[in-house]
């Protein structure tokens, strides 16, 4: 019995020694885990950073463009409504129609009134 329980002793001690190395590993790994959270949480904020960053750059770009398209919008539109005008005018209509399509103005006896 003497050996049995010295033997368990020794199992016990060695044991308590292991969880001391243990406790002793772990709390050497702390600041290299706090390090590599940090690291880690420092990596993401500066993606989420350059992405932000990218968005607004693209956003601009995309705002750019839109002007540069109204602007051009409005300058055709002015164009088309000087067209239409031009169109639209009665002597342009006149000149259209004696020239292109050989018509005339009717004369006196060529009118005729409906009562």
């Amino acid at each position: 019995m003497g050996k049995a329980v010295s033997g368990f002793l020794v199992e016990t001690q060695s044991w308590g020694r292991e969880r001391r190395r243990d406790q002793s590993v772990r709390k050497s790994l702390r600041p290299v885990a706090f390090t590599f959270l940090v690291i880690i949480m420092l990596v993401f904020f500066y993606l989420f950073f350059v992405w932000s960053r990218l968005r607004v750059i693209d956003l601009g770009y995309r705002v750019s463009k839109a002007l540069k398209e109204q602007s051009d919008l409005i300058k055709m539109n002015g164009e088309l409504r000087i067209e239409r005008a031009t169109l639209i005018s009665p002597e342009r209509i006149r000149s259209d129609a004696e020239k292109r399509l050989g018509m005339r103005a009717p004369q006196g006896h060529q009118i005729r009134y409906i009562p």
